[in-house]
C-alpha cells in the first residue's frame, strides 16, 4: 500500500518573523536568551552528538540573516547553514530577535537529536551536514543528484537562496 504524506515539502511556507506564532508551529521566536548563550548551548549540543564546533559565521542568505556553523565530526569537517525567518521591515532589534530564534531552533533540534540517538542505535544526526572533498554537504549532493526534493523556491513573493530545511 502506497503512503502519501499530508504535506509535501513543496508546500512549506516560511513565515515572516513578524507573522510567527506558536499556533503555526513556530516555537522560540520570543526567546530571551542572548546569541552568546545560544551559541554556547549549540556548541554543547554538538559535543553531545560527538561533534566539535569550529566557529559561527554570521551572514545573510538572500533576504534572510543567519549563520554558517562549521564543525568537525570524527575528524571530518561539516557545515550547517541556518537561515533566520525573513523580516518584513528590518530594525536592529528585529534582526537580533530573528537570529536568536534561528539559533534557538538549532539548539532545540540538537537537543532532540541527542534524545533520539538514545533510542535509535546507530543514528548519526550530524552526517547530512558533513562535507565532501569539494565542500558540499551530503544533503547538497543528494539534492543536486535528484535523490531528495529541492527546497521550496518562494516565501510568498520572495526567492529564498540558501540551505535551510527543517524536517
Amino acid at each position: 500500500m502506497d503512503f502519501k504524506p499530508d504535506v509535501d515539502e513543496k508546500d512549506l511556507v516560511v513565515p515572516y518573523f513578524e507573522d510567527a506564532s506558536n499556533e503555526d508551529g513556530v516555537i522560540g521566536y520570543t526567546t530571551q536568551k542572548s546569541q552568546k548563550k545560544l551559541k554556547a548551548e549549540i556548541t554543547a549540543g554538538f559535543g553531545r552528538l560527538g561533534g566539535s564546533v569550529v566557529g559561527f559565521q554570521s551572514g545573510k542568505f538572500a533576504n534572510r540573516y543567519g549563520f554558517r556553523i562549521e564543525f568537525t565530526f570524527a575528524g571530518v569537517p561539516g557545515r550547517m547553514d541556518v537561515a533566520a525567518l525573513p523580516i518584513k521591515k528590518e530594525t536592529e532589534s528585529k534582526v537580533d530577535k530573528a537570529k536568536r530564534h534561528a539559533l534557538y531552533s538549532v539548539q532545540k533540534r540538537l537537543e532532540a537529536e541527542y534524545s533520539t540517538m538514545l533510542v535509535m542505535p546507530g543514528d548519526v544526526p550530524l552526517m547530512p551536514y558533513m562535507l565532501n572533498d569539494s565542500g558540499k554537504t551530503i544533503l547538497e549532493m543528494m539534492r543536486e543528484s535528484g535523490q531528495l526534493p529541492a527546497l521550496p523556491e518562494k516565501v510568498e513573493e520572495e526567492i529564498i537562496e540558501g540551505e535551510f530545511y527543517e524536517s
